[in-house]
């Protein structure tokens, strides 16, 4: 039976529990409470493997919640052997295909449902102990703690070292695990910028966030994270739409083309002491998402050179060098520094938070890591240099940028001042991402366009779960991004065998782009590690 089903995974996206995941976190197991739930879903399933089955409505995204479990937790697990640290994954997900039709209802088989339910339930109570000593900081067994989305190994006092104080030398080929573990975590951050943007065109909440500051990575099942967000960031378009358009178009049309201002990020403060203990200092993130709105588009493409020195903002008038040959593309620049009617700009709102966090903390370890995805990878460079520039007197504060799929920003005087501010980059690029090439390298008004610090070079066709002729958008997809850098080992093991990251969110988002051979096999054997 299981294996039939196995044979229709390319199947998998029509159906309506996984469809729903599109562009949602997948967080299996996010806190104890988990727990209670798989008791109680053991507690129903082995009563009757049929009928209580039914009643279990398709999963949730935000913690893999039935929504009508029952209230009462059977304790019969507590006398379920318990999975070994080494096998904690190895069987996890014996069937999706399977899964998804038990908690759909429709599968009639009831040997298959009970065998599913009862294996499902003792490994989900094995994983969620596992899981709470990780995140607990109790975990001993390295494997244990080696989950990309999980990062909790003690940093210490080489914690500088993964910020990029020595350039990141002797960490990059081969990568080191720890330093993998938190450019994906930073990631994830970046992927909560998607979660959280509300992308419907019909939605009056259009590019905006869905939802509020002190929710919000809980939203999006980043709860363990130790970190909290304290301010949203909104970026403006320069780009003016003509009046003629509103009179062409449907209201609700004219409103989406013409959204000026929307939500592109947010600052967060790690705030969780064992979090801080863990990182040897605490840590002031900024994430920026990729381009959505159509103005966001339009700004992309304003290829024109713009001195920064020119550049000023209303919270910090003097933070740029005026003597500066810095230029950088015209279209991001408009983005970062253009102010809304409220007076808010991403270069206001980023600047005085942080200002604002720093008085706060003063005299305590503090790190500032900025993080983005294609625009907003360009963005995280801005905001980089702007904060190099305001804050020069707290020179012993580390100021660190993961980029991912970024495209190129500015000329060479900027990289140069980048490095003179002592700003560290680690750009993460796709060999096969077109995104990272542009804007060219031509030569214009004597100028050209240059990359910006160090880079980690991964390739969608070393992956054995992608098609080698991925397309544009797979090669360019954020979680494309961080399952290749899960994988990747060195230039001479490009993809590790023991990648853990779970494969389910890349399939539902780039399915034709997946060999479902492998993915089936990957499905098997990885199990799933969202946090």
């Amino acid at each position: 039976m299981a294996s039939e089903k196995l044979a229709e995974l390319d199947r998998l996206s029509p159906d309506p529990g996984l469809a729903s995941l599109q562009g949602q976190p997948i967080s299996l197991v996010s806190s104890m409470e988990s727990f209670e739930e798989a008791e109680a879903i053991h507690s129903v399933s082995s009563a009757s493997p049929i009928r209580p089955i039914k009643s279990l409505t398709r999963l949730r995204t935000d913690g893999l919640k039935p929504r009508n479990a029952p209230s009462v937790a059977c304790r019969r697990m507590a006398n379920i052997p318990p999975v070994t640290l080494g096998d904690k994954f190895s069987n996890f997900s014996s069937d999706c295909a399977l899964k998804s039709e038990v908690f759909n209802g429709t599968i009639e088989d009831s040997e298959s449902v009970d065998k599913f339910t009862n294996q499902w339930a003792k490994e989900f109570s094995s994983d969620c102990a596992l899981k709470s000593e990780v995140f607990n900081g109790t975990a001993e067994d390295s494997e244990s703690v080696d989950n990309p989305s999980s990062p909790k190994q003690k940093l210490g006092s080489k914690w500088r070292e993964y910020a990029g104080c020595n350039g990141w030398n002797g960490l990059l080929d081969p990568l080191d695990a720890n330093l993998r573990r938190e450019i994906i975590k930073y990631g994830e951050f970046v992927q909560a910028t998607y979660s959280a943007c509300d992308f419907d065109p019909q939605s009056q909440s259009y590019g905006y966030c869905k939802y509020q500051k002190k929710s919000l990575l809980s939203k999006v099942g980043l709860q363990n994270s130790g970190c909290t967000v304290t301010r949203h960031v909104y970026a403006t378009s320069g780009v003016q739409v003509p009046p003629w358009v509103s009179t062409m178009l449907s209201k609700r049309d004219a409103t989406w083309l013409a959204r000026q201002t929307s939500w592109v990020g947010f600052v967060a403060v790690c705030e969780d002491e064992k979090e801080i203990a863990r990182l040897g200092r605490r840590d002031i993130v900024v994430a920026f998402r990729g381009t959505v709105t159509p103005l966001e588009w339009v700004e992309n493409l304003r290829d024109i050179w713009t001195p920064v020195a020119n550049a000023r903002t209303t919270c910090h008038p003097s933070c740029v060098d005026v003597d500066c040959d810095a230029r950088v593309q015209s279209g991001f620049w408009n983005l970062y520094t253009c102010e809304d009617p409220h007076g808010r700009s991403v270069s206001s709102d980023v600047l005085g938070e942080i200002q604002r966090l720093l008085e706060k903390f003063e005299g305590e370890e503090v790190s500032i890591t900025i993080t983005g995805h294609s625009l907003g990878a360009a963005l995280a460079l801005l905001t980089a240099y702007q904060i190099g520039g305001t804050f020069k007197s707290r020179n012993s504060i580390p100021v660190t940028v993961f980029s991912f799929g970024g495209p190129r920003v500015g000329n060479r005087a900027f990289g140069e001042k980048m490095d003179e501010m002592g700003v560290k980059v680690l750009r993460v690029v796709n060999t096969q991402d077109v995104v990272t090439k542009v804007p060219g390298v031509l030569e214009r008004m004597g100028q050209s366009y240059c990359h910006v610090g160090r880079e980690l070079r991964v390739n969608n066709k070393n992956s054995p779960y992608l098609k080698p002729d991925a397309d544009m958008a797979c090669c360019h997809d954020l979680e494309a991004y961080l399952h290749l850098v899960d994988g990747f080992l060195s230039s001479s093991i490009p993809f590790r065998s023991t990648a853990k990251r779970d494969i389910l969110r890349l399939l539902v988002n780039q399915k034709s782009n997946v060999l479902l051979t492998a993915a089936k096999s990957g499905y098997h054997h990885n199990g799933a590690n969202f946090v």
